[in-house]
């Protein structure tokens, strides 16, 4: 985008540079680690073809004490200097920050909403 001066847009370019294919890597990496940390099963991640979403996990959760817990904890992880909005209750929580969905389950829920079929249209992508 340029700018009246024709110079470009500095959002633009910070834009690019928050987006581009290192940093997407780097952020999918250190959340994947983070979930991993927290004992989570079943994590998955699918890229999400959409101009404001990078993608999204979907993860399993041992009881809803664990997605509180972790749904606590992930309230202080950032993205891009974005924290963590968490919002839901119970057997599934969602949190967002950065163009990332994060989705708590407790095993039951997962099942019965099946996202992970939604997003298997998209490309999932196996780290």
């Amino acid at each position: 985008m340029i700018s009246e001066n024709n110079k470009p847009n500095e959002f633009s370019s910070q834009r690019r540079d928050l987006f581009s294919k290192s940093n997407l890597n780097e952020d999918i990496s250190r959340l994947k680690e983070f979930l991993e940390s927290e004992k989570l099963e079943d994590i998955r991640y699918y890229d999400v073809p959409a101009n404001w979403l990078m993608g999204a996990f979907v993860c399993t959760a041992t009881s809803v004490r664990h997605i509180d817990a972790v749904a606590d904890r992930l309230k202080r992880f950032r993205i891009n200097d974005n924290k963590m909005v968490i919002d839901g209750e119970g057997e599934w929580v969602i949190a967002f920050a950065g163009g990332y969905f994060v989705h708590l389950f407790t095993q039951q829920m997962r099942d019965y909403y099946t996202l992970d079929e939604l997003w298997e249209k998209t490309k999932r992508r196996e780290e």
